[in-house]
């Protein structure tokens, strides 16, 4: 869950569409790949009636745009969601405590800030109960794909 086991890097080589030697450093997923493949194809996901979690994030790679993703959702090996990031604050539950992080200042996250901010921890706790239940809601079941 902590940044060292979720930053890797991601290189994309389209001469003419992706500007050689420029990077990005915004929040992206594997679940974005599709979706960004799909529009850089000339498609849309919606004309093939799919809906998944994975945005768009075509316009960070060929114009050096910032993602459309502004919050990420973080969940354990067992399938438990356990976390969220949106924009620089990153909260985390471990073991039923929360911990706060600012990954702008500390990409370490040596630094719990959940005492400091506990609105921020509310709100971020909220936020993530609901985005985990709209997933929830949303999810096929397993082997079943749509058409």
């Amino acid at each position: 869950m902590f940044e060292g086991g979720q930053r890797v890097p991601f290189v994309a080589w389209a001469p003419e569409r992706i500007p050689a030697g420029s990077s990005q450093d915004t929040i992206v997923s594997s679940i974005d790949l599709l979706p960004t493949v799909v529009s850089l194809a000339g498609a849309s996901m919606e004309q093939h009636a799919m809906t998944i979690d994975g945005v768009d994030v075509s316009s960070v790679l060929t114009e050096g745009r910032g993602s459309n993703r502004n919050e990420f959702l973080y969940y354990s090996r067992s399938g438990y969601l356990e976390g969220i990031r949106q924009g620089k604050w990153k909260l985390l539950k471990v073991k039923r405590r929360y911990s706060l992080y600012d990954l702008g200042s500390d990409i370490a996250e040596s630094n719990d800030l959940a005492k400091q901010y506990p609105e921020r921890v509310e709100e971020l706790k909220q936020r993530m109960v609901v985005l985990g239940e709209a997933i929830e809601r949303a999810k096929r079941p397993r082997g079943e794909f749509s058409r």
